[in-house]
């Protein structure tokens, strides 16, 4: 049995997309785990109205908010399937994604996490575009790492054995904004991951999923899953995030200045994709502009790497 884990935080318009998706799904042999990080929209409520009209339905309530890690966690911690699949409140599963993954983790038993390509779609459904970030292949697994790239999949599409699961040590609390790559990461420093290369998930981009204060905490804890792949890559190691963030404090202002200063320019890139999407194109091109005034290069260097994944994934 494959146990989906949804975790649910103030969901409301999207909710119904994501629980129908999974029980849409052509592989039947499941159950439905959403565990509730005390929502206050309504979104328990919807959830709930689905234990009545199917059994493989269960939802878990937590009475302290613990963040989205912990809730994930909570979530493996209920399964009782051997294989665990994950998928975020507001993103919407293929009805083949299951059964395609469980065919591909029976063809492949070395593989310890699948994951996908994302189709982007907007609040709306209107589809944005197609991400194929990851490995597709144990050679590519193998060049991130001799790189010293944090190698990951998609976090919406995970799918790995609960076992597996457990003995990485689950998702990170103090990595909440990059609980994914972190896990993947970790995952991957084990042995192999991969994804299929066609989407099987259709990842949701709206202005809910950005804000300033947000993305300096996600921008940092990216900052330190990449130092800790260049680490591994040299044989080093990094102690751990909080450890690690007084570290980096002590770097001259200089450095942690440039660092800012970059961090600035995705963010307002980011702002540009999410206006786009809801056809605010004035205020799309607009963070457009900003982005590229706080860093040039960034964007050419983005579009050249998100090139060489699509390509290698086509190979």
């Amino acid at each position: 049995m494959i146990s989906v884990i949804i975790p649910l935080h103030n969901a409301l318009p999207f909710l119904t997309d994501a629980i129908d998706s999974v029980l849409a799904q052509t592989h039947e042999d499941l159950e439905l785990i959403i565990v509730d990080d005390v929502s206050t929209d309504g979104s328990l409520a919807v959830a709930e109205s689905y234990i009545d009209r199917d059994q493989r339905v269960r939802v878990v309530r937590q009475t302290t908010n613990r963040g989205s890690s912990a809730t994930r966690n909570r979530g493996a911690e209920e399964a009782k399937g051997e294989w665990l699949a994950f998928l975020d409140n507001d993103d919407i599963s293929y009805p083949e994604r299951l059964e395609l993954q469980l065919k591909a983790a029976a063809n492949d038993p070395s593989v310890l996490l699948w994951g996908s390509a994302l189709e982007i779609i907007s609040h709306d459904r209107r589809t944005i575009g197609i991400e194929a970030d990851g490995p597709t292949t144990l050679e590519e697994y193998e060049r991130e790492l001799r790189l010293g790239h944090p190698v990951a999949v998609a976090g919406p599409t995970f799918f790995l054995r609960r076992s597996t699961f457990f003995d990485v040590g689950g998702f990170d609390p103090d990595l909440s904004f990059v609980d994914d790559t972190d896990f993947a990461d970790r995952t991957a420093s084990r042995g192999p991951i991969r994804m299929i290369g066609q989407p099987l998930v259709r990842y949701r981009k709206h202005t809910r999923q950005v804000s300033s204060q947000k993305f300096r905490a996600q921008a940092s804890m990216d900052r330190y899953v990449w130092w800790r792949a260049t680490a591994r890559a040299r044989g080093d190691t990094l102690p751990p995030y909080n450890e690690w963030k007084r570290m980096y404090a002590q770097l001259p202002r200089r450095r942690r200045w440039r660092d800012a200063i970059s961090d600035r320019s995705r963010l307002y890139l980011r702002r540009s994709v999410y206006a786009y999407t809801e056809r605010r194109y004035a205020s799309a091109a607009a963070s457009l502009v900003t982005s590229v005034a706080l860093n040039p290069l960034y964007l050419p260097r983005r579009a050249w790497s998100r090139t060489s994944v699509r390509h290698r994934g086509a190979a």
